[in-house]
């Protein structure tokens, strides 16, 4: 695998194909898509690693990448195929490593010389993309479809970056070119409330007389429908209809709000109608709002394995979620579905989206006015907790104030996570300063996600309470800054036999060590063999790629090892790499007639 000389672009060669970003072989996906041994790039760093892929049939795609460390780019230059003048571009990727969301944040752009604008300038496909975060899993498999590019000018560049503020390096499995399909409808919401009945081919309004249309489509997606009484309302025609998708696939739903809204509320809606027991069917949804302020820019996980009988409380059964206030000033929505990784989980589904007018009823007579929020701002960053220097766990501390109230003697404060309560708190100042300690019921162990954060904030005289505050979004801080350079490392490594030489097929090396880390940071450690500066091929060895934990500083130890499958295969040098939450480190073992040093 070369990198290509700066500034030529490499041919496509197959299309519909691909590039299997940081692999050295080829490889033919189950639906027949050849994706080429790694091409056409400048700069990078080629990573592999093994074991179950979820949500793909493809595991071997997404076990190679390729890595742009912080500050670095990776660049694709390529050539499409004579005659083509648009493709779709899909990217490929796998979070192989972070067990949380916001420790990696990539930025793809892809720019097309010559081409119309917006491509010949350049187009941010990715802007602080967190894998684990929408996938909700460690190996789990993302696909981002990037849509139709403008390739008329003869030549693709795909900039790959890790974004300013991501923790640790960019990375990418795969980059895929298929034949241009037509983009899911968008659909124009004309007035609030309003709703889509998804998967009917009629509209419905509701019994309190809010429309549902009838759905025109999502991307992807299978209408389907049932019938009988639906409990727990008296809509049960709304809870007939469902879109479905199956296990592995999405679906997203494009939606227009009406002109000058800004902000809406949007709703869910679901009913299980066929499984009698709870953990069978396991759903999430992703909501972004391109063009918007952040988080809804880069979208918000509103569902997490959303189990809709257990929820409900049974089978035919309405269930209605509250995902929150969104910002829709960039004028779309994005509603992405999908099922659970679980193997349990079947079809994703749902009945309808509603949207709602973001209004506050005005206060009781007698009652207070709302407050004024004053602090955080809008869309401000707030403390995640993480220690700086290498220090145990400290509180998350959020300071909040808003104006004082004539005639008001409390207060009472909300802390929402996508339009759930996690926090409440009255106090008689205009002002609180809220500490989660790691024992905390709110917020279990204090383990907090980026998401749809905000707070909001409601006066009293005597028991007579006003109406809240508009609710106020913050984000939570991207940066843990948790470990220094000089924190990690190898106390000790020994081999068995100590100086390996020839080895035939099934000779196996033993490797035992020690390292350490601060507190009980996971050490994803690979074992990697070379001869003469090279690389063996893959399929030449097999070799643990395994997790270990430190205990403190005093660090973890562990056993590895490596076995050649090949006749004939040499080793003289084999490298550790050891990667932590975000750092990567690897030392190189050479072998001599005695035995291996480094």
């Amino acid at each position: 695998m070369q990198d290509s000389p700066a500034g030529a672009a490499a041919d496509i060669p197959h299309f519909p194909g691909g590039i299997n970003t940081g692999g050295v072989n080829a490889f033919t996906s189950t639906g027949g898509t050849p994706f080429e041994a790694d091409y056409g790039r400048t700069g990078g760093v080629a990573r592999a690693s093994s074991g179950e892929i979820l949500n793909t049939d493809n595991d071997l795609l997404y076990h190679s990448r390729m890595v742009a460390r912080r500050g670095e780019d990776v660049i694709y230059r390529l050539t499409p195929p004579e005659g083509i003048t648009a493709m779709q571009i899909l990217g490929h990727f796998n979070e192989h490593f972070h067990q949380s969301a916001g420790a990696r944040l990539i930025d793809v752009q892809i720019r097309c010389p010559g081409s119309s604008d917006p491509w010949n300038t350049g187009v941010m496909a990715e802007q602080a993309l967190d894998i684990y975060q929408i996938t909700g899993n460690k190996n789990a498999a993302l696909v981002r479809n990037w849509g139709e590019v403008d390739v008329s000018g003869g030549e693709i560049e795909i900039i790959l970056s890790a974004s300013s503020a991501s923790p640790d390096a960019a990375l990418i499995s795969a980059i895929e070119f298929a034949t241009v399909i037509p983009p899911s409808p968008q659909i124009s919401i004309s007035e609030l409330p309003s709703g889509i009945d998804s998967g009917a081919s009629m509209a419905y309004t509701t019994h309190n007389g809010v429309p549902f249309e009838a759905d025109e489509g999502s991307s992807n997606g299978m209408a389907r429908n049932s019938s009988g009484e639906i409990l727990g309302t008296d809509d049960d025609p709304l809870y007939h209809s469902r879109l479905v998708v199956p296990p592995g696939a999405s679906m997203t739903y494009r939606i227009t709000p009406p002109e000058e809204v800004t902000k809406m509320q949007i709703l869910g809606h679901f009913n299980e109608h066929f499984h009698q027991s709870a953990g069978k069917r396991l759903i999430n949804v992703f909501i972004s709002c391109p063009g918007s302020i952040d988080p809804y820019h880069s979208g918000v996980r509103v569902e997490k394995d959303l189990d809709i009988f257990s929820e409900a409380g049974g089978r035919n059964t309405a269930l209605v979620r509250n995902w929150g206030i969104f910002d829709v000033s960039g004028d779309l929505v994005e509603v992405a579905i999908w099922a659970s990784s679980a193997e349990s989980s079947a079809a994703a589904m749902i009945s309808a989206i509603e949207f709602a007018a973001v209004q506050e009823p005005p206060s009781p007579p007698g009652a207070p006015a709302p407050p004024e929020l004053l602090s955080p701002e809008e869309g401000a960053h707030m403390d995640n907790g993480c220690p700086d220097d290498n220090q145990p766990a400290d509180p998350i501390i959020w300071d909040f104030s808003w104006s004082n109230v004539t005639d008001a003697d409390k207060y009472q404060l909300a802390i929402l996570m996508n339009g759930t309560v996690r926090v409440t708190q009255t106090v008689t100042a205009a002002e609180f300063r809220y500490i989660c300690f790691p024992d905390s019921d709110e917020i279990p162990n204090c383990q907090i996600d980026s998401g749809n954060w905000t707070w909001r904030v409601r006066a009293a005289s005597g028991e007579n309470w006003g109406s809240w505050s508009n609710e106020r979004f913050f984000d939570i801080d991207d940066e843990p800054n948790c470990l220094t350079s000089d924190a990690y490392g190898f106390s000790k490594v020994e081999f068995d036999p100590p100086s390996p030489a020839l080895l035939t097929p099934g000779s196996e090396i033993t490797l035992n060590f020690m390292y350490w880390a601060p507190y009980e940071i996971g050490a994803h450690i690979s074992v990697i063999p070379h001869f003469e500066g090279k690389r063996l091929p893959q399929a030449a060895y097999q070799a643990t790629t395994d997790e270990w934990y430190s205990d403190g500083y005093n660090g973890g130890e562990g056993q590895a090892y490596l076995v050649v499958n090949e006749e004939g295969m040499r080793v003289d040098e084999i490298r550790i790499e050891m990667e932590y939450d975000i750092i990567e480190y690897f030392v190189d073992y050479h072998f001599t007639s005695d035995s291996p040093g480094n």
